[in-house]
């Protein structure tokens, strides 16, 4: 009984071990991510795209100027947190 019990332990610490690497990879691409800012900019840069989408979709009727006007507020937003990661990373590192 007390091998299996050992047998059990061993199986939860290495279980948490994994999720430990697991977690501290994820984290090492996040904090890669934030050090190198190209796919925040490449982000951003498809944010602006869709608000010039927005403003078609508006110029031929396929939605209201309240909608544009929601959608763009919206986008306007993501902007400016892309922004304040783009320009203030440490904020955002553990």
């Amino acid at each position: 009984a007390q091998i299996y019990e050992l047998g059990q332990q061993i199986r939860k610490r290495e279980l948490h071990l994994t999720e430990l690497r697991d977690g501290n990879k994820k984290l090492r691409d996040q904090l890669a991510m934030l050090r190198s800012p190209g796919k925040l900019i490449d982000s951003k840069g498809e944010a602006a795209e869709t608000e010039v989408w927005i403003d078609f979709a508006t110029a031929f009727n396929y939605i209201n100027q309240e909608t544009q006007k929601y959608f763009i507020d919206k986008y306007d937003e993501i902007g400016r947190m892309f922004n304040g990661i783009i320009t203030q990373p440490e904020k955002f590192c553990i």
